[in-house]
């Protein structure tokens, strides 16, 4: 019976907490990464590894010069280049001349934007992410309540009658249509209040 709790427990922890967290981290280590790798390949830096995850490599598969693979530690990842030291400081190759496709052979601009180009991915990918909440569930108004409206005022020029109310979006609607809505003070501009008095009314019974 313990046992069975245990095993339920360790699979509610793994489920609720860690899978969510790896899951989120993997993809913004990939979009991150992604930026490194498509800026080196842009400015033809030679790309030795792309991986998602830090050492020991588990698993993967090369293709061209690039080894594309998932390792153990899902904390990170990196794209490791011809020509630049990485976590292992092999400074080596670093006594013989610069090779064309190497990192340090290209100049300083080139690798201002390599080195740059994971946070850009990752801003743009914060973009995308609030561009696609606001697309899919649309931007949200509150409505300004019902009033009574003054003869001559701008309310009045609208068309607007004691009982109608405007909505937020110019224009005045039956209070049958929607519930009514509690105490506000319309404007048509920054301290520009409209020309009518407003009403609270919780409840078409009030």
């Amino acid at each position: 019976m313990l046992y069975m709790l245990f095993l339920s427990t360790v699979y509610s922890v793994v489920v609720d907490y860690i899978f969510p967290i790896i899951l989120v981290l993997g993809v913004l280590v990939f979009v991150h990464e992604l930026g490194h790798f498509l800026a080196a390949k842009l400015f033809g830096v030679r790309v030795e590894r792309f991986s998602i995850g830090f050492p020991p490599r588990l698993f993967g598969t090369k293709i061209g010069d690039t080894d594309y693979c998932v390792s153990a530690v899902p904390l990170g990842g990196y794209v490791k280049m011809s020509g630049m030291i990485d976590e292992s400081l092999d400074a080596e190759s670093y006594s013989e001349e610069p090779k064309p496709y190497e990192f340090r052979a290209k100049p300083t601009w080139q690798k201002v934007i390599i080195i740059t180009a994971g946070v850009i991915m990752n801003f743009l990918l914060g973009i995308g992410i609030f561009w696609g909440i606001f697309w899919f569930q649309g931007e949200q108004v509150t409505p300004t309540t019902r009033a009574v409206v003054v003869e001559g005022g701008i309310a009045d020029s609208m068309g607007c009658v004691d009982g109608l109310r405007d909505i937020g979006d110019g224009a005045c609607r039956d209070p049958a249509e929607a519930e009514p809505m509690h105490y506000a003070v319309p404007t048509v501009g920054p301290g520009v209040p409209l020309a009518w008095a407003p009403t609270n009314v919780s409840s078409p019974a009030e």
